[in-house]
């Protein structure tokens, strides 16, 4: 049993990503993105994933997190929320803040092991309904709100907890996309890529493919 699961609904709202905000944010609550349309890389600290609609996005609080846009804006709904409610903690949400403007102070819950990194679910529409179904009765604002609200979080929390390892990226994956994020000014190549992480090619291209939704050609390319 996961001690302690009673989460805080503090916003619930659809957003609009376009060019203008893809900056890197810390956000001070903990952010759930439920993807609704278009197509994008979203990076987590030096991590990057590729999302699309149905895709499930945790992220802990004080987590920084930017879009990269493959042309097109992408809409999602998107969750601020504490896993346990509190009192004694402010009611409303916390907005997101610019990466350059955060002091690094954190304040707010400590959280359980099992929410202390990012989570992401691909083909995660099997929880869409609940998402949806959050979103309409955050607005209603009607008896009961704070305890329904509740539920369905709890509800889509535990399903990304039972995804999340079957969707933890193979070790391989996330070595080169880190490797090329942190080196993408050199003039790397598929194959000395490879080589450099011991790897053969082919295998290196069809995880990276995988983690990202791009070969691993265009991700040096996009990355560049």
């Amino acid at each position: 049993m996961l001690y302690g699961l009673n989460p805080l609904v503090r916003f619930v709202g659809a957003v609009k990503v376009g060019e203008a905000n893809t900056h890197t944010r810390v956000g001070r609550d903990n952010r759930m993105f439920y993807f609704t349309s278009g197509k994008a890389t979203l990076v987590v600290g030096k991590r990057a994933f590729s999302v699309a609609k149905n895709t499930l996005a945790f992220l802990p609080s004080y987590t920084e997190y930017r879009f990269e846009l493959r042309g097109e804006d992408v809409e999602l709904i998107c969750t601020n929320f504490d896993v346990t409610a509190d009192e004694t903690r402010p009611q409303t949400q916390e907005k997101p803040i610019e990466l350059s403007a955060w002091d690094g102070v954190r304040h707010g819950e400590t959280l359980p092991l099992e929410f202390s990194r990012p989570i992401i679910i691909k083909d995660a529409e099997a929880v869409g309904k609940d998402v949806a179904k959050l979103y309409k009765i955050f607005f209603a604002g009607e008896d009961y709100y704070d305890d329904f609200a509740s539920l369905y979080m709890k509800k889509i929390l535990l399903f990304a907890l039972t995804r999340a390892d079957d969707e933890r990226p193979s070790g391989s994956a996330e070595r080169a996309v880190e490797y090329i994020r942190e080196n993408f000014r050199e003039n790397v190549t598929n194959a000395e890529l490879a080589r450099h992480l011991g790897y053969h090619p082919n295998h290196l291209n069809r995880v990276v493919k995988a983690y990202t939704g791009m070969t691993l050609k265009s991700y040096l390319i996009a990355t560049r």
